[in-house]
């Protein structure tokens, strides 16, 4: 028994020990065959000349395409030709001045489709923001037809969907802001909307002032005003006894600094006086005109 004990457990640990040796043989064996799986190989993508792939690619893909012009319009919201300050930017390159109501009539009664009336509205936009970054004081005269068809590129017929005669006849660079403001307002006269607390008649005195004092730059101050006129002034909500000559500078503030009008414009004239004064500057800068 003691040798049968003896042999098997001989047999049994020499089993084992086989057994653990032959699997730490195989551990070693294997080892070794996982180190070298695990050596460097080449990048596939080394034996392809991927720039010549591009090129070709690009040749054979857009050699023969059809070159597209692609034309995204940007639509202003109402009212927002003059918040961004495009207006201003426009009105320090070429001074502006109103459109004589009569004509403003004319062009509102003949402007007879929404169609024609966003027609023109976008040209004015696009008119603006041109003339707002490359205008000129030279350019004031110049017809808003001749403007839009040599400057803008527009076609006769895109011109002929958005203009009217009165427009062909009487519109210059110099009207864009009073045409715009009409147009946008939906009435031939924008002034009709400005709130009554800023319709007091002026002093007759004011008046005279007006009249002869020749440092008034009415070319410059009328488009300020009007601007200020249906912009702020329509809802009643500014005190009517402010002084006008602070608030307009808000407005344009190179007015703060300008000294014709520092010096000129009547420190007496408040809110109230502002529609008035709109129409005295009007009635005068026409007379000189003439």
């Amino acid at each position: 028994k003691g040798g049968d004990s003896g042999d098997g457990d001989g047999d049994s640990k020499g089993g084992t020990g086989d057994g653990k040796g032959g699997c730490s043989s195989r551990g070693a064996n294997g080892g070794g065959e996982a180190k070298h799986d695990d050596e460097p190989r080449g990048d596939p993508r080394s034996s392809f000349d991927l720039r010549a792939i591009e090129h070709a690619l690009a040749h054979s893909l857009l050699s023969r395409a059809t070159p597209l012009i692609v034309h995204v319009h940007h639509f202003e919201y109402q009212g927002e030709l003059l918040r961004t300050g495009k207006m201003s930017a426009l009105k320090e390159r070429v001074p502006q001045t109103p459109l004589p109501p009569a004509v403003l009539q004319s062009i509102c009664a003949e402007v007879d489709t929404a169609q024609r009336q966003q027609a023109l509205l976008a040209l004015l936009e696009q008119a603006v923001a041109f003339l707002g970054a490359v205008g000129s004081e030279a350019a004031r005269e110049q017809s808003l037809q001749e403007y839009a068809m040599k400057v803008l590129l527009l076609s006769p017929e895109m011109w002929a969907h958005a203009s009217t005669i009165s427009v062909e006849q009487h519109v210059r660079l110099s009207h864009l802001q009073s045409l715009f403001v009409a147009l946008e307002e939906g009435t031939a006269d924008a002034l009709e909307s400005v709130h009554p607390k800023y319709k007091e008649p002026l002093p007759a005195w004011i008046q005279e002032r007006l009249k002869l004092d020749v440092r008034l730059r009415r070319a410059v101050l009328l488009p300020v005003l009007h601007e200020f006129l249906t912009t702020q002034l329509v809802d009643g909500s500014w005190p009517a006894d402010a002084n006008l000559k602070q608030y307009l500078t808000f407005t344009d503030p190179d007015l703060e600094d300008a000294q014709w009008y520092v010096e000129a414009f009547p420190e007496e004239l408040t809110l109230c006086h502002a529609f008035e004064l709109h129409g005295a500057l009007t009635s005068s800068a026409e007379s000189q005109a003439g």
